[in-house]
């Protein structure tokens, strides 16, 4: 959103009532589709504005056609990063509507490669060099404590 949050908005349920852009067929949209039914049940509905890619959304915003752009935090820091001091960060260090969003690299099925990448991410998380990555980037809430092979709906191995 807008340097100075103009509109107020410090989480999901703050956003009924406002123009939100978000990426069109994302896990954002969905998020922000579901919360729209509650705030229309509560009489505030938010006007949702799907665009095709991210820096539509952005330019919806920077444009006062939006007043925020709904998204993870992995791409909201970049483009805040690269405002100029025009836009920043709300809502942050909360789930919003999201799941654990697993990432990560893609190995064919049963490489022997699996468990050597994961040891190599291990010793950068072990050693600080993840950490300082990910401060770097401004993704310091995203980090995790233990890599892992295949994580989605399951602990670490």
């Amino acid at each position: 959103m807008k340097t100075g949050n103009p509109e107020g908005i410090t989480s999901l349920d703050t956003a009924c009532g406002k123009r939100v852009a978000v990426m069109a067929g994302g896990s954002a949209e969905k998020v922000i589709k579901d919360q729209n039914e509650k705030c229309t049940a509560d009489g505030k509905p938010i006007e949702v504005q799907s665009y095709n890619d991210q820096p539509s959304s952005i330019l919806a915003v920077r444009s006062n056609r939006a007043d925020a752009f709904f998204s993870s935090q992995a791409p909201l820091t970049y483009f805040v990063q690269q405002s100029n001091g025009q836009l920043e960060l709300a809502a942050t260090g909360q789930k919003n509507g999201f799941d654990d969003l697993y990432q990560g690299a893609v190995l064919p099925k049963d490489s022997p490669l699996s468990e050597v990448f994961r040891d190599g991410i291990q010793i950068l998380i072990d050693n600080g060099t993840y950490a300082t990555i990910m401060k770097k980037w401004g993704l310091e809430k995203n980090m995790i404590d233990k890599a892992g092979i295949n994580l989605a709906g399951k602990t670490a191995q």
